[in-house]
């Protein structure tokens, strides 16, 4: 008990000290001027390099592709990428799911810093919108060693999109209807670069009625809408560039029950009212600061600092909010690169955060309770020539979580009671990419990644009615901890590209929910256990080259994910095949771009203790985009068919499949946006 304390203790002290040599140093720069333009200082990994020069498994994904897919939201788009799904409970409620990985075991990063939105509730959506978005990195694999706990199967990195590049004033705007749906998306964006300082402001507002299905059956409650608002403001004063964020979203979307018509009165098709019927709603309210500052030629220092406030609601029926948390969260991350010598490069990073968890409304799941976190780490790269990088790795840290007494939740007559938890952890990684010639690499890397069980699953006690299961947490759970191989193999030429990841996690108390033999009033208890368990898999992808105008991209992803004893975890992908055939025209005044693609999903079979089985399906899509030039102005328009042949289908990763509610059917989206 002393050694924990003298640890946090410790990590107390050197994060304080940190942030005074860092603010010191930003008060008193002596070196040269920057001689690059303002630019986004938000990256997935430890430094702003390309991702082929590093060890790890990562993905840049432009999210100006997005207007030839249709996809929904960020979570949507991200499921058709290789290796990811999307854990969801209708259409406007899904989750990333890296590896068969989600939740807490992945970290989401905006504006370079944690997006803390109470990930622990399955049901409760990401609530991040497409709309400002600039690009999205992907880190596959456990990359704690940076970013703490959470970070255990995988990193989302959200970055918005970039400041104009010049002088005079842009301006943009959006409108996107889908078919299924008559949902409508829109948004308009304004900024401005001018004397070093560089401003922009975007408004968005969505809208969707209930979806129906392949088999023409609407599924009652589907219905969402969201809003955002986002100020941008950056500057660069000498060595110092700074982009500070403000940024404000309300997301709502309803619950969808299996016996909803004995609970609502069934409204017109395409009602949107989500005042009376079932739905949770998310209040989300950041400010966040991001700094770099080039104290000399050989070191930099990076600085993001923010407070986010998540105001979670639930309408469980007739406009009545019964469930009202407020999460406010302060955090930052500091990170120190010095150049050591032309071989070698240090990076030291300290991250720091404290959240309060607060309860205002009448029903409770979880107590209030105080979160602290702080986590500290060396990173050193070494280019032994110029054709192979290692790079290694340590951290420690530590984390605080104290629960205060709740009503209805921790009182002396529950079964869970008030505790204090402090749990330290520490980290490793070591790494190589090496470039035998310059059309292969071949990158491998070893690491441990650390997740404290969150505060649902240490102290729920009570009836959770996103699922209608009561679920009792257990506060003497340990960490749960990943140690992890992942291995990538790369080969580019003028008319191929080839990329092959396999992995391998070997998990030390992994954390489940596990039905009982128990009920309350009717409801099936569950309660959160641990067992060890191993996962393996690979991601591939080949990328045909036809011609300058038509290129083929086949992909393939597979895993299994089993406990010791030889169970399935739950919400295992099933295999995945999918094929894209693009077809541009970027070399005539207007622009023309087409793509054809499939997914062939495979049966899953291998399924946890009382989870059920799926079939596999096909699913077609389509979609054209065509640019045209205006005066001074840019004409985008975009037609896109998703599930073409109208799929009557159940995903898998669906919470709703064991229902009985397929998926959306035929869904045709026409995008248009005009850029000023």
């Amino acid at each position: 008990m002393k050694s924990s304390h003298m640890l946090r203790k410790l990590l107390l002290l050197v994060s304080s000290v940190i942030t005074l040599i860092f603010e010191t140093s930003a008060q008193n720069p002596s070196v040269d001027s920057l001689h690059s333009i303002l630019e986004e200082m938000t990256v997935t990994g430890y430094r702003l390099e390309p991702g082929t020069m590093t060890s790890y498994n990562i993905e840049q994904l432009p999210i100006k592709i997005q207007n030839t897919t249709g996809r929904r939201d960020i979570t949507d788009f991200l499921s058709s990428v290789p290796g990811i799904s999307q854990l969801s409970t209708g259409a406007g409620i899904s989750k990333p799911v890296i590896r068969g990985l989600y939740g807490n075991r992945i970290l989401v990063l905006l504006n370079g810093l944690r997006f803390d939105n109470q990930q622990w509730q399955d049901e409760h959506s990401l609530g991040l919108s497409l709309n400002g978005i600039g690009d999205i990195e992907i880190i596959r694999g456990p990359f704690s060693i940076l970013y703490g706990t959470e970070a255990i199967g995988g990193v989302i990195n959200v970055i918005d999109s970039e400041f104009p590049q010049d002088s005079f004033l842009h301006s943009e705007a959006g409108l996107q209807i889908h078919s299924n749906t008559l949902g409508v998306s829109s948004f308009y964006s304004t900024g401005r670069f001018r004397y070093n300082r560089q401003w922009k402001f975007l408004a968005s507002a969505e809208n969707y009625a209930d979806y129906s299905d392949g088999r023409h059956n609407r599924v009652i409650n589907s219905r969402a809408d969201a809003y955002q608002l986002r100020w941008r403001y950056g500057f660069r004063k000498k060595t110092w560039t700074s982009t500070n964020n403000l940024q404000s979203s309300f997301n709502r979307a309803g619950f969808i029950l299996n016996d909803l018509d004995s609970i609502v009165v069934r409204d017109q098709r395409w009602s949107r009212n989500l005042g009376v019927n079932p739905a949770h709603y998310v209040l989300i309210n950041s400010a966040t600061s991001q700094n770099s500052i080039q104290l000399n030629r050989n070191t930099l220092l990076q600085l993001n600092t923010g407070l986010q406030s998540n105001n979670r609601l639930e309408n469980e029926g007739s406009g009545a909010i019964s469930l009202n948390m407020h999460l406010l969260t302060w955090q930052y991350i500091a990170r120190l690169e010095l150049n050591l010598n032309p071989t070698n490069k240090l990076i030291i990073s300290n991250l720091f955060l404290v959240s309060n968890n607060k309860n205002y409304g009448a029903r409770k799941i979880i107590p209030d309770a105080l979160n602290q976190e702080a986590n500290l780490s060396g990173y050193l790269e070494t280019s032994i020539h110029p054709h192979l990088v290692i790079e290694n790795g340590i951290g420690i840290g530590e984390k605080l979580i104290h629960t205060f007494r709740t009503p209805g939740v921790n009182t002396p007559e529950r079964e869970i009671h008030v505790f204090r938890k402090f749990s330290p952890y520490y980290n490793a990684y070591t790494g190589f990419t090496y470039f035998p010639q310059s059309r292969f690499q071949v990158k491998g890397n070893l690491a441990t990644g650390v997740r404290i069980a969150n505060l649902a699953e240490l102290s729920s006690n009570g009836l959770h009615e996103g699922v209608f299961t009561f679920e009792i947490g257990d506060p003497d759970l340990k960490n749960e901890q990943v140690f992890s191989v992942n291995c990538s193999a790369i080969f580019k030429s003028r008319h191929l590209k080839f990329s092959l990841s396999p992995f391998y996690n070997y998990f030390s108390g992994f954390i489940y929910l596990s039905p009982t033999s128990a009920d309350w009033f009717g409801f099936p208890v569950f309660r959160y256990k641990q067992k060890d368990a191993r996962q393996y898999g690979l991601e591939s992808l080949l990328s045909i080259i036809l011609n300058r105008k038509i290129n083929l991209d086949l992909a393939y992803a597979n895993m299994i994910s089993r406990t010791l004893d030889g169970q399935y975890t739950p919400f295992l992908p099933p295999q995945k095949m999918s094929t894209t055939l693009n077809f541009h025209c970027d070399n005539l005044k207007r622009p023309l771009n087409f793509f054809v693609g499939s997914q062939i999903v495979s049966a899953q079979n291998k399924i946890a203790e009382n989870e059920l089985s799926s079939k596999g399906y096909f699913l077609l899509d389509s979609g054209i985009m065509y640019s045209l030039p205006y005066q001074k102005s840019l004409v985008q328009i975009s037609l896109t068919a998703r599930n073409l042949l109208n799929k009557a289908y159940a995903d898998h990763l669906s919470r709703l499949a064991a229902l009985g509610i397929y998926n959306m059917g035929r869904n045709i989206s026409l995008q248009v946006i005009y850029k000023i």
